[in-house]
């Protein structure tokens, strides 16, 4: 039996349990079975859900650089409920997330800058909170599982680099040196990674996408894609989709 989630602007909808059966043989189609409220009016719910599949939880972040404090939902997959709430500090907000499946960490974005938080779990109960001072303002984030590299794309002018990419070493909780180049990084809808072959594709302007290469520090400059927005990814096929700037639709 499976489950499927979907977002809401007011709650999580969780999809019913439909046969393990290829689709188009099931005799029943998805429907859904639980609305999870969420306490945060909708103007503050920032659309960063995230899963971790092994711990059964789901993290909803809540927050950006206007509406503090910021919030990480925490959702129990077993039960459909709303688990706890995780505040790292109430006078921070809110942005970007991603989380590790493997080492279940989670990286939480404060769009209002000057730091972010790295929150770790081995149960998916028990959390603790680290901070970490990310430059900028945090608007987007993605993580590579096989490295434990977090990837944060930034507003603002750190260290000289108007908007820039910073890298998160998960293995030791430290950020590393250096800013990745990403002019416009608000532009983009994400930063998704290829994990096999350790690329980085994020959206400079809505004129560009770029993709870097993860092996280096800080992530060199690959290619650049011409009006590409990078959304998501398919791990088996390496084939990245997002939005066509210029003609509208989506690409891949």
């Amino acid at each position: 039996m499976q489950k499927l989630f979907a977002f809401s602007i007011l709650a999580i909808l969780v999809a019913s349990m439909f046969s393990a059966l290829p689709l188009q043989t099931a005799s029943a189609q998805p429907t859904i079975i639980a609305t999870i409220p969420i306490p945060s009016p909708p103007s503050a719910l920032s659309g960063n859900l995230v899963v971790d599949p092994d711990l059964n939880r789901i993290y909803l972040g809540v927050g950006n650089a206007f509406s503090f404090p910021g919030e990480v939902y925490v959702i129990n997959g077993a039960t459909d409920t709303l688990q706890t709430t995780i505040i790292p500090d109430p006078s921070s907000g809110g942005g970007s997330l991603a989380v590790n499946p493997l080492t279940h960490e989670i990286f939480f974005g404060n769009q209002a800058g000057g730091n972010s938080y790295l929150i770790n779990t081995s149960d998916g109960d028990t959390f603790t909170v680290s901070n970490i001072a990310v430059p900028g303002l945090p608007t987007v984030s993605g993580v590579n599982p096989a490295t434990n590299k977090f990837y944060s794309g930034n507003q603002g002018c750190p260290l000289g680099v108007c908007d820039g990419m910073s890298t998160i070493d998960g293995s030791t909780d430290t950020l590393l040196s250096g800013i990745a180049p990403l002019s416009g990084v608000a532009g983009g809808p994400a930063i998704v990674v290829d994990e096999g072959r350790n690329l980085i594709y994020a959206s400079g302007a809505p004129a560009a996408g770029r993709v870097f290469n993860g092996a280096t520090n800080p992530p060199s400059l690959v290619t650049s894609i011409p009006s590409f927005g990078p959304s998501t990814i398919n791990q088996n096929t390496h084939k990245v989709y997002g939005f066509n700037w210029a003609g509208g639709g989506l690409s891949s």
